[in-house]
């Protein structure tokens, strides 16, 4: 069964185990050390791991088509390292020199060793890896905390359970923030650390990096041991009238400060393993009692998408009696709907990174996120790449009537056109930010985007000359005017739509307030 699964993807099992064994070297250069997991959302960790992987299998077809074709490149590739790997990889076929180049043997190639290391430094940027978390307690620094009298009477229940604790310390969790600093302050670091302890995800978090919470409780420990003794202290010197020495509460303010930020750091960690992006996050720190303004979220416009299709399957219904005695109808139908998903795909990914990261929202960023257009390029290339592939799979085994078939490699050069969509339609939807947009914009914005892509469509096309003369040796290459004209024409009906419908959902939404307008928590 496995050998006719290889069949229909024309492939060999080599090809198989190499990406494999990439995938799984990959994954683990990705997940080391395995506290980054705790550092930033399941949705970014996993989404800049995946795409990382991916980047190093394309690697590996890159390298595999080099060896293949040219045995000298495993020399130049080896360049500015000592010793020679020809016998370790003599015998070896191309796929699996690939794959021990990325993998057991990449330390002894210095080029890929430090490509690889720029990338992988690059995608844990991209998934706010390590700095997830420590952004999450700078943000809850900037923001007021309310102390419920169901959180207060929790905080007190545990400090009398817990055997360690004097049951008079729970007559020092108060809520007041104008006048007993101290214990108000004291009183919010234990009002979170029972809220971490009370999650439904800590065992979990906890039995997954057990060296984090037994470092965290330690931490708790001697805040606790501190907190104990100042306030021990506290009740002596009231009981004879006298005041507090300075440095004690100087000692006891530091070491709630940084309880603080310990307990809020945990928190946001164990939130940020269980929740699938900073929405969720912060949905949970506002039933905590975090005054966190809501955040911009703009959904993805299905129902104007499924327009959009529904327009480029007219417009090729359209090319189809035009080319009617070139092509066969079916042949035309079924191209155009592959066309129009890949279109429709690199639409979503010029949105998507805008919703998912803030560095590719232009209002966080204030200035063009080159970073996020590059991931929206690359996202509707591999997409469009894999929904190719599987379609030209499709006509060789399933439908003859679409011969004859073009090479895939030659096929992927269409892919230009909906890679370079997706990159101007994120460019576009990011024109006038901060300005009312002229009521001509849409149309101007319509009018350039289908010029560029006639004219990517025309370079496609001379791109192709020489495999469509190969294809039709016996005849007339069928003319390409139409598809030039096709996709100029689908680049002004999404650029006349995408980036105005944005720009209009924005203006829409309600920005958050500044940070500074916040109310900020009681200072001790």
């Amino acid at each position: 069964m496995i050998q006719s699964i290889l069949d229909a993807l024309d492939t060999d099992i080599s090809y198989l185990v190499a990406m494999l064994l990439v995938l799984f070297y990959a994954w683990s250069r990705f997940n080391t050390p395995r506290t980054l997991r705790s550092e930033t959302s399941r949705f970014q960790f996993y989404g800049s791991g995946v795409a990382y992987v991916i980047c190093c299998e394309a690697m590996l077809l890159i390298i595999t088509w080099l060896v293949k074709d040219n045995p000298d490149a495993i020399n130049w590739l080896h360049m500015g390292a000592e010793g020679s790997v020809g016998k370790q990889v003599s015998g070896f076929d191309a796929p699996a020199i690939g794959a021990l180049m990325l993998t057991t043997l990449l330390p002894s190639f210095p080029f890929l060793r430090d490509f690889d290391a720029g990338m992988l430094s690059f995608f844990h940027g991209m998934g706010a890896i390590p700095v997830n978390a420590i952004r999450w307690v700078q943000r809850l620094g900037s923001v007021s905390f309310v102390m419920t009298e169901s959180a207060l009477e929790r905080a007190r229940q545990y400090v009398r359970c817990r055997p360690d604790l004097q049951d008079d310390l729970a007559l020092k969790l108060v809520i007041d923030p104008e006048g007993a600093r101290i214990p108000h302050a004291f009183t919010e670091v234990v009002v979170l650390y029972v809220a971490y302890r009370d999650l439904e995800i800590q065992p979990r978090f906890v039995s997954a990096f057990p060296e984090i919470d037994t470092e965290f409780e330690a931490k708790m420990a001697n805040f606790f041991a501190h907190s104990l003794g100042y306030f021990a202290t506290i009740d002596q010197l009231s009981a004879q009238k006298l005041q507090p020495p300075a440095d004690a509460t100087e000692n006891i303010r530091k070491v709630i400060l940084a309880s603080a930020a310990d307990v809020k750091l945990m928190l946001a960690r164990a939130l940020l393993y269980s929740c699938n992006n900073d929405l969720a996050v912060a949905n949970k720190f506002r039933a905590m009692g975090f005054a966190i303004p809501p955040a911009k979220r703009i959904l993805i416009p299905a129902n104007l998408l499924c327009l959009d299709l529904l327009g480029v399957i007219a417009l090729f219904i359209v090319s189809t009696v035009l080319s009617a005695n070139t092509m066969p109808i079916e042949k035309a139908f079924s191209i155009g709907v592959l066309v129009a998903f890949n279109h429709v795909i690199a639409a979503i990914a010029a949105l998507v990174p805008k919703q998912a990261w803030k560095f590719a929202d232009i209002e966080q960023s204030n200035e063009r996120p080159w970073l996020a257009y590059f991931l929206s390029t690359l996202a509707a290339l591999l997409v469009g790449l894999t929904a190719s592939y599987a379609f030209y799979l499709y006509r060789i085994h399933f439908f003859d009537a679409s011969g004859p078939v073009l090479p895939f490699s030659a096929q992927c050069k269409w892919l230009v056109l909906s890679t370079v969509l997706a990159l101007a339609l994120a460019f576009e939807c990011d024109n006038f930010r901060n300005d009312v947009p002229p009521p001509l914009l849409r149309w101007a914005e319509g009018a350039g985007l289908g010029v560029l892509m006639g004219t990517v469509g025309a370079f496609v096309v001379y791109w192709l000359r020489v495999d469509q003369a190969l294809l039709h040796a016996n005849d007339k290459p069928p003319s390409l005017l139409v598809p030039i004209l096709l996709s100029a024409a689908i680049g002004a009906l999404f650029g006349s739509t995408i980036p105005h419908w944005y720009r209009t959902s924005v203006s829409r939404v309600t920005k958050p307030p500044r940070p500074d307008s916040l109310a900020t928590p009681a200072a001790i």
